[in-house]
C-alpha cells in the first residue's frame, strides 16, 4: 500500500504528465475499485453493503430492461450473448457486465494511447468499447466453422434415425453421441432432455436454436418440427445435405487459399530477410571501407 501512495506521489505531482492522462488514470482505478466491489464474494469483505449493492445493482438492471436504446437493453444484450455462444463460455456473464466489460476496456484503451498521444485517446476509447463486440462476432464465426462436420453428421444420423421409424429423441441421443463441439453437444442434450420431461417440441427447439446464431441450425430445428408433425422431412433432410456438402467444400477450397496465402506470406519474409542481410553486409563493407 505504501508503495502504491508512492507511486501516487511520484507521478502525479510531477509535471510530466498531462492533465489528460491524470484523469484517464484515475477513472481506471475507480473502475477497478468497481470491480472488485462487484465480483468479490467474501462476506468479511462486503459486510453490511453487500445488500445495499445487490440492490443498487438491482435497480440498475431494471432500468436497462426499460431501455429504448437496444445497445443497452437489458433483453437484447442477454439473447445477443446467449445467441453467440458468449453466455456458454462465461456462465457468469450479465448484461450489466457486459457494459462494464466494454467501459473498462475503452478506458484502459483511452488511457493507454494518451500516453503516446493525446489526438489518439478519443479513437482508443471508441475502439476499445468495440473490441469484446468484435470478439463476440469472431467466436461465433469461429464457432460455426467448428460445428459445420458436426452439423452434417446430426443431419445424416436423424435423417436414417426418423426414415428407421424412431422417435426424436431416441434420434437426438444418437445425434448427442457423435457430437464433438462441446456448444453444440450441450445444447443437443437440454434438447433431449427439455423433450423428454414433456416440453413441448416447438418451445424446447425454439430454446435450442436461441443458443445459435447459425444459419443451418435454424433449417434443423424447422426440419425437426417438420418431422414430429408429419414424419415427412426425410427429402429435406437430403436437400439440406446437399447444401452442406457445398459449404464443406468453399470451406476446403478456402482453408486452401489461407494455406497458400501463409506460404506466400512466408516466402516473402524469407526473401526480405536475405534482402536485409545483404543490404546490411554491404553497408557494413561501405563503412569498413572509409568511402564515406
Amino acid at each position: 500500500m505504501e508503495n502504491f501512495v508512492q507511486f501516487i506521489k511520484a507521478n502525479f505531482t510531477s509535471g510530466g504528465i498531462s492533465i489528460a492522462t491524470k484523469v484517464l488514470t484515475l477513472i481506471i482505478i475507480a473502475l477497478a475499485i468497481t470491480f472488485v466491489l462487484l465480483f468479490i464474494k467474501n462476506q468479511y469483505l462486503m459486510g453490511k453493503y453487500q445488500a445495499r449493492l445487490n440492490e443498487q445493482l438491482g435497480e440498475l438492471e431494471r432500468s436497462m430492461q426499460n431501455q429504448s436504446w437496444k445497445s443497452l437493453n437489458y433483453e437484447y444484450i442477454k439473447t445477443r450473448l446467449l445467441k453467440n455462444g458468449i453466455t456458454f463460455k462465461f456462465p457468469n456473464i450479465t448484461p450489466l457486465r457486459y457494459i462494464l466489460i466494454n467501459l473498462g476496456i475503452s478506458i484502459f484503451l483511452g488511457w493507454f494511447l494518451s500516453m503516446i498521444s493525446l489526438w489518439l485517446a478519443i479513437p482508443g476509447v471508441v475502439i476499445g468499447y468495440k473490441l469484446f463486440d468484435w470478439y463476440i462476432t469472431y467466436s461465433n464465426s469461429s464457432d460455426n466453422s467448428e460445428m459445420m462436420g458436426d452439423i452434417k453428421s446430426v443431419f445424416t444420423t436423424l435423417k436414417m434415425q426418423t426414415q428407421a421409424g424412431l422417435y426424436i429423441t431416441s434420434a437426438l441421443t444418437e445425434a448427442f453421441t457423435i457430437v464433438k463441439n462441446p456448444r453444440l453437444k450441450a445444447a443437443i442434450l437440454e434438447l433431449s432432455g427439455d423433450i423428454i420431461n414433456n416440453k413441448s417440441i416447438s418451445v424446447a427447439l425454439d430454446t435450442f436454436n436461441n443458443k445459435f446464431n447459425n444459419t443451418y441450425i435454424d433449417s434443423l430445428a424447422v426440419i425437426i418440427k417438420q418431422s414430429s408433425e408429419s414424419g415427412k422431412a426425410s427429402s429435406s433432410f437430403k436437400d439440406i445435405e446437399v447444401q452442406l456438402d457445398e459449404i464443406q467444400s468453399a470451406m476446403v477450397l478456402e482453408e486452401k487459399k489461407r494455406i497458400q496465402s501463409q506460404s506466400l506470406m512466408v516466402q516473402f519474409m524469407i526473401y526480405g530477410a536475405i534482402v536485409g542481410s545483404i543490404l546490411y553486409s554491404l553497408l557494413l563493407s561501405i563503412a569498413s571501407s572509409g568511402i564515406f
